[in-house]
């Protein structure tokens, strides 16, 4: 990245000899990097957003596949879904990576500027009925929160993701948010 790095979070899939490192950076770019023994093996460069990527999360059922949700300014939000490539029997670098970009989350705000920006984004699985779905909650910079269902089966097929604003009675920056999983209800 050409500038700083506001977060980072790592997942492994199932045929792990490697770790993914997932980043989100001010230079409005968000990357998958390989790491191995403690060395960056190589990296992938996702699709950039048109402002600042400030935050990412990743959620998964199993290690089949990975959610990546990055965002960032202007309340833009990307959903990937990573998963490894048909001949792959080890992972060894992001080219073994099969990366299906999934979408963008659109929110109710009109107009959002530069610096309207998503701050944190967290998001937890959930299987209902054989259909393999996250549930992604967002905090912006505007005390707002944003609340998305993915689901994995629309992978062949872009779509915006419509999010639902959530009731918030806090007009502050969001700079922290966490959705887990107690019992059967997300929290």
């Amino acid at each position: 990245h050409g500038e700083t790095i506001f977060e980072s979070t790592f997942f492994t899939l199932e045929n792990q000899e490697v770790v993914f490192l997932v980043t989100a950076s001010e230079d409005c770019t968000s990357r998958i990097s390989t790491w191995s023994n403690g060395h960056a093996v190589d990296s992938i460069l996702l699709t950039p957003q048109e402002s600042c990527c400030r935050c990412v999360a990743v959620s998964q059922i199993d290690k089949r596949t990975a959610l990546l949700v990055v965002g960032g300014g202007k309340l833009a939000l990307q959903f990937f879904l990573v998963k490894e490539r048909g001949h792959c029997t080890k992972q060894k670098s992001t080219q073994d990576l099969e990366i299906i970009f999934i979408g963008n989350g659109l929110t109710s705000k009109k107009g959002a500027t530069i610096d309207h920006r998503i701050n944190s984004i967290s998001a937890v699985p959930f299987e209902d009925n054989g259909l393999r779905s996250h549930f992604v909650i967002a905090g912006d910079s505007e005390g707002n929160s944003h609340a998305f269902l993915i689901s994995e089966g629309n992978e062949n097929n872009y779509r915006n993701h419509i999010g639902v604003r959530v009731p918030t009675t806090n007009e502050r920056p969001i700079l922290c948010i966490k959705a887990f999983v107690v019992g059967c209800r997300i929290l």
